[in-house]
Order: structure tokens, then sequence, then C-alpha cells
């Protein structure tokens, strides 16, 4: 009853004295910015129901999944010894010879390749050699399978075949010195790839090998049931969960 009695006595427009020859007029807007706001009952927000008054579906209309968690959460904390025993170092150097042995495989290929073609040529040149003939055939063969090899060991092999044909082709003919000096090029070629293939197989099972033996010890078992976390049935204190919590961090960053 006060609010709207002071409301009538603003919104009049009266005018009070407030010094000699001074006037202090309040009108209807300043009584706008001391009435206190009442909002309309239209304007209010109601759930399920629009501005005028109709039933609508709520935004919330729910079917997302409810995930229920068990009271009681436990898991092992394991610690992989071998990233400490020289694993990825170990795992490196297996790569790098990898890569290697496939480098030198295809060169041995390449080589191989050479070879044959001076010996076919060559073949085709002296078709009455029938020992040129022969070899150039073994070397063409050797050749075809080194190519459709895919391990560089299987490479390697082939194309040691081919270069040992290609060499004979060069005895059958040994006044041909381009003959002569692709087969030797290509034995040489070919015991590289051997060389490297053989230390790749070598690498692989170093490395596969540390920490064979001694896998992943658990090192305790975290259980968190409701707020509190234990490790090894010992409840943690605020400090120990950070502690924990760092090192997972360190873990999954791959820090050590």
């Amino acid at each position: 009853m006060r609010i709207f009695s002071t409301l009538a006595v603003c919104c009049a427009a009266l005018t009070l004295p407030a010094a000699a020859q001074e006037q202090v007029t309040i009108t209807a807007d300043n009584c706008r910015l001391l009435a206190r706001h009442v909002p309309g009952a239209d304007v209010v927000h109601r759930q399920g129901v629009d501005v005028r008054g109709k039933k609508v579906v709520p935004a919330d209309i729910g079917g997302a999944p409810t995930i229920k968690l068990p009271e009681v959460i436990a898991f092992d904390v394991k610690a992989d010894l071998r990233n400490f025993l020289g694993g990825p170092r170990a795992d490196a150097d297996a790569t790098g010879a990898a890569v290697l042995a496939a480098d030198d495989a295809a060169a041995a290929v390449t080589s191989a390749e050479t070879a044959v073609t001076e010996a076919e040529t060559a073949a085709a040149a002296d078709p009455a050699n029938t020992a040129l003939a022969a070899a150039a055939q073994s070397a063409t063969a050797a050749l075809a399978s080194a190519k459709a090899a895919v391990k560089p060991s299987q490479i390697a092999s082939f194309a040691t075949q081919a270069a040992s044909a290609a060499t004979q082709a060069s005895a059958a003919d040994p006044g041909n010195a381009p003959l002569a000096t692709a087969a030797t090029a290509a034995t040489t070629a070919a015991a590289d790839a051997t060389a490297s293939s053989g230390a790749s197989q070598s690498a692989s099972v170093d490395a596969a090998r540390i920490g064979e033996t001694i896998g992943e010890p658990v090192l305790g078992r975290i259980t968190i049931k409701g707020h509190r976390v234990y490790f090894n049935d010992q409840l943690l204190s605020d400090r120990d969960q950070e502690l924990v919590a760092e090192a997972c961090r360190k873990k999954i960053e791959g820090r050590h």
C-alpha cells in the first residue's frame, strides 16, 4: 500500500520547494526509476508451457544414456621396465637397420638388373655360345624372383643368385668388359644387401629380447571408494594423490 501511495505522489509530477527561488520537479520517469519492478505472470518462465500457457515439449527431452559407476574402482599400477633397460633405443636401432637393409636390397636389384641386361645382350649377340645363353637365362630368372620378393633377406638371396649367374655369363664371354664390370658390381651389391639383412634381423631380435622375461611387474593397486583413494589399501592424502596424478601425467606425456 505504501508503494502505491508513493507512486501516486511521484507520478503527479509534484513541484517541491528545494530552496529560495529553486524548485525540484519529480516526474513520472523519475518514479519509474524508483519503483520496484514486478514482472508479469506471462513473462515468468514456466517449465513445459509457452507464453500463452499451452503445453510444449521441454528442451531437455531426455534419452541420454545413463552411466552408473561402480561403487569401487580398482586397477593395478605397473612399470614398463623395458623403457629403463634400453628398449626404446634398441627399437630405434632396429628400425634404422631395417631401413638400411631395404635400401641395400633395392640397390642390389638395380645392380643385378644391369648385369642381367648385359648378359642377355651378350647371349643375343652370340647365339652359338650355349654356356653364355644358359647363364643369361638363369640370371634373368633370379632377377625376376628378386623383384617379386618382399623381405630384404629374400631379395638379397635372389640378387646373389642373379649376380652369380651373371658372373658365369662373364666367364663364358671373357672378352666382354661391360658384362664383367656389371657382374662384379652386382656381386658387391648383393653381398652388401645380405650383410644389411642379417644385421637387421639381429637388431630386431635383440630389441625383442629386452625386458622379455621381466614383463611389467605390478607396483601396487589403486582403489577408489567414494571420494577416497587408496594405494595398497592405504588411504592417500591430498598431497599423495597429487603426486600420483603428476606421475600419471608424465607417463602419458612420455616423460620419466
